[in-house]
């Protein structure tokens, strides 16, 4: 009867070992969800940060387009030239042309380097919900094996006379 006692001790305490240890490990999850977490933040502003250096870069290129324009307007009418017309019009168009480009490359380019930002922080974002869900099916296995460990001492409890009926010591 001893025996059979320390025997359902012994499953008690095993049983609450597997049940700490689910806690444990959903714990360690949630943890590790967190820090996806903080890094899908970190991704975003990153994704921020870039986007802001290529829109400074677009409006470089604004205003270089605005001083050529006013260079080449400078140029023309000291020279006694119509700035408006011929040559001095026709430097200009290459001035927009060129410098449009230019600024319309920084914009998307600012465009691309943000969702990409996104698209990074949502990855991470994604891998946090998973780990939570892992974490919860960690605890809860914890607990099922707690249970089992419980049921499976009462029962070998049980079949030894610990209840004072059946087993082997029973007459």
């Amino acid at each position: 009867m001893i025996f059979a006692a320390a025997g359902l001790a012994f499953s008690a305490i095993s049983a609450y070992g597997q049940y700490r240890t689910g806690q444990a490990r959903n714990a360690a999850a949630i943890g590790q969800a967190q820090g996806l977490e903080r890094q899908a933040e970190f991704a975003r502003f990153q994704g921020r940060q870039a986007a802001l250096s290529h829109k400074q870069e677009a409006n470089d290129q604004l205003q270089a387009i605005l001083e050529n324009l006013a260079r080449s307007s400078a140029v023309a009418a000291a020279g006694n030239v119509d700035a408006f017309t011929g040559s001095a019009d026709g430097v200009k168009r290459r001035i927009m042309k060129y410098g449009g480009r230019n600024v319309i490359k920084a914009t998307e380019n600012a465009r691309i380097t943000e969702l990409m930002g996104r698209f990074q922080a949502n990855q991470y974002l994604f891998q946090a919900t998973q780990v939570r869900l892992a974490g919860k099916e960690l605890k809860r296995q914890g607990k099922l094996s707690a249970l089992t460990t419980i049921a499976m001492g009462v029962a070998s409890f049980g079949q030894t006379g610990g209840f004072g009926f059946g087993g082997s010591t029973g007459t």
